[in-house]
């Protein structure tokens, strides 16, 4: 997708990341004000919070993606200009090889978080109000803290994925067969 279709999965992927931070920060809103207070609150009040925090709705899914490319893309370009010098360069770079692996850790640590947290980042603006970074800090240490229960949810999650897109499929199936059984006796 990404590699043969680059462009196209680019904007695929802009116009779905500013569509789910509008409509899904609306959703989360009040589902929190719903939940922390016992009241409803309208759409239109929830696309105004919205429309305040909407820039810190669409940088938490991307901030995570952003400080490791800042991260790695400075260390990537030192160590590719070190490997050009002739003869001495092989040798730097690989003697200073567990520099470069223990910032892979790193790195892989940072994504890691950053992806399972990514569900928890919406619903943290949503119901604190707070900026990108805090959500992030947020999901990050809810996923920390309750590894086991964060794992239960995500199973639990999955499943019952399975389970609503095969009665979803079943439905789809006995929806265009039924038509054909019967359409197929006349001929």
């Amino acid at each position: 997708y990404w590699q043969e279709y680059f462009w196209f999965a680019l904007i695929n992927t802009v116009v779905a990341i500013l569509t789910w931070s509008f409509f899904g920060g609306a959703v989360c809103r009040m589902a929190a004000v719903q939940f922390a207070r016992d009241e409803r609150i309208g759409m239109v009040s929830s696309l105004k919070f919205v429309c305040q925090r909407y820039a810190s709705l669409v940088a938490s899914p991307l901030a995570m993606f952003v400080v490791i490319v800042l991260i790695a893309l400075p260390v990537s370009l030192i160590a590719g200009a070190v490997l050009l010098i002739p003869a001495v360069g092989e040798l730097v770079v690989g003697a200073a090889f567990f520099l470069l692996l223990i910032m892979g850790v790193v790195l892989a640590l940072l994504a890691l978080f950053g992806i399972s947290g990514l569900g928890l980042q919406m619903p943290a603006i949503a119901s604190e109000g707070r900026d990108a970074f805090d959500a992030i800090s947020r999901s990050v240490s809810y996923v920390f803290n309750r590894p086991w229960r964060y794992i239960f949810y995500t199973v639990f999650s999955l499943l019952y994925l399975c389970v609503t897109f095969l009665l979803v499929r079943f439905f789809a199936f006995l929806t265009l067969k039924i038509p054909y059984l019967f359409l197929s006796l006349w001929p």
